[in-house]
């Protein structure tokens, strides 16, 4: 009976990690944006480097502002 209980659980261990590695979060990125915010409204077509402060852009979801350009890194 002992036998049976350790394999149940073994097996619900095994399918719950199944299940929680196979939630799947994939964002779609739009653009990418200074984390720090140096420039609201610009926005940008690929992951690069801030013109301003040299950080690396961070992709975002959606844009926010009906103001934002999606603008071509230059570096």
């Amino acid at each position: 009976m002992n036998s049976k209980i350790k394999s149940f659980a073994i097996a619900a261990i095994v399918l719950l990690v199944f299940v929680l590695s196979s939630c799947n979060s994939n964002k779609k990125i739009v653009a990418y944006q200074c984390p720090m915010l140096c420039q609201t409204d610009p926005a940008y077509a690929s992951a690069g480097k801030c013109p301003v402060c040299e950080m690396n852009l961070e992709g975002i979801e959606k844009i926010d502002s009906a103001n934002t350009k999606i603008l071509i890194n230059q570096n």
